[in-house]
């Protein structure tokens, strides 16, 4: 009698674990769906995929696409105002190298550096990072003329 027992217990057990990796299946595929929709926002949106670390691209914090026909210094000014108010000269030398807003990547971290310095409204926080102060309400008018002009 025991065996028998045992044997259907078996038996409901195989049925059991059946319909929970179908269940599991059906959720895997519905968050596959809503990954691959993600993803294509965000490829829409200029953002590139985190691949791994052997020399394929890297991920960008800010999407190239938003900072393309702008000078240097608004670039950098954009990027850091998306990064809250705060800019990493490597990061940034990804995004204009991405961008094609500077020819050669071994200049680049030369080139925001100076650009940094000659436009004077960051200020230095750390090695290689920099902080944009916000913007008061007295300057926004300013901005708004001097954008205007």
């Amino acid at each position: 009698m025991t065996q028998d027992h045992t044997y259907s217990e078996l038996i409901n057990l195989k049925e059991r674990l059946e319909d929970k990796a179908k269940s599991l299946a059906n959720q895997l595929n519905q968050v596959h769906a809503q990954l691959s929709s993600v993803t294509t926002t965000l490829a829409l949106l200029g953002h590139k995929e985190r691949k791994a670390e052997n020399g394929e691209e890297p991920i960008l914090i800010f999407p190239p696409q938003q900072i393309k026909g702008l000078t240097h210094h608004e670039a950098l000014e954009r990027i850091a105002r998306a990064n809250n108010n705060r800019l990493k000269i490597t990061e940034a030398r990804k995004v204009l190298i991405a961008a094609k807003m500077i020819s050669t990547p071994k200049n680049a971290y030369s080139i925001i550096s100076n650009t940094i310095g000659r436009i004077g409204k960051f200020k230095k926080i750390g090695p290689g990072e920099y902080e944009l102060p916000s913007i008061t309400k007295e300057e926004r008018p300013l901005l708004a003329e001097a954008a205007h002009k």
